[in-house]
């Protein structure tokens, strides 16, 4: 499926997303990881865990999120990653 930009201006990091999961889908599983759900991204070398809580998204999409059902990683990521930076 595709990843939908949401009202956020962020496309850089939707299409980045959308070309890893096309190329390396396996790599998103080394980036999120449940139980508790959690992102882990890299700064100067230190790998940093970011926590992750869902909203319940409503239908004006301030988050990107796929056009497949049920498919929540790009919400996931791109919240972890606002949190991150």
């Amino acid at each position: 499926g595709d990843i939908v930009q949401g009202r956020l201006g962020n496309c850089f990091l939707i299409s980045a997303l959308q070309s890893i999961a096309s190329s390396q889908p396996q790599l998103l599983k080394s980036i999120v990881a449940e139980s508790p759900l959690r992102c882990f991204f890299h700064r100067q070398g230190q790998r940093v865990e970011i926590p992750v809580e869902l909203d319940v998204q409503s239908d004006d999409h301030p988050y990107c999120r796929s056009t497949v059902s049920n498919t929540q990683w790009p919400y996931i990521i791109e919240q972890a990653y606002a949190q991150f930076y």
